[in-house]
């Protein structure tokens, strides 16, 4: 990709992101499994979680058979049998230990009940992986390094 096409996908990206609605994690995960919903957002891209009106997480998915719906639903995941990373997602992580909970079971439902109270997310649709890694830096940036991203 050129300097120019570069610029130009951006920009487009990011006309793309302002125009877009909001969504709810609740359309998003089956509430009784903490899994994903099949047949939603089966694609690449790049997504902005949002507390409020402020961008708190910018990631981005779709290596290999990951899509978004997957690191979507990885927010509300758990694998209590793993000793050192029992969450699939590191902005989960980061805030399960904000909760002082000790334990963890209980600091992942605060966590899952913050995401479904308190946040919303925008998707970006991408074709590859590198075009939604670059855009993940590049929003990162335009919204002011999310606290979380540090």
């Amino acid at each position: 990709m050129l300097v120019d096409e570069a610029t130009k996908f951006i920009r487009e990206k990011w006309i793309e992101f302002n125009d877009s609605r909001r969504l709810n994690f609740r359309d998003y995960v089956k509430l009784d499994t903490w899994r994903a919903i099949s047949g939603q957002l089966e694609y690449t891209g790049v997504y902005v979680i949002f507390e409020g009106d402020k961008a708190i997480y910018v990631g981005s998915a779709g290596g290999g058979k990951h899509p978004l719906k997957y690191r979507i639903g990885d927010l509300f995941g758990y694998s209590p049998g793993s000793k050192s990373n029992p969450y699939y997602h590191p902005l989960t992580r980061k805030l399960t230990k904000k909760t002082g909970a000790k334990d963890p079971e209980q600091a992942l439902d605060e966590v899952r009940n913050f995401y479904l109270e308190s946040c919303s997310f925008k998707v970006v649709k991408t074709d590859t992986i590198d075009q939604a890694r670059m855009l993940e830096h590049v929003f990162i940036i335009l919204l002011g390094h999310p606290k979380y991203n540090a």
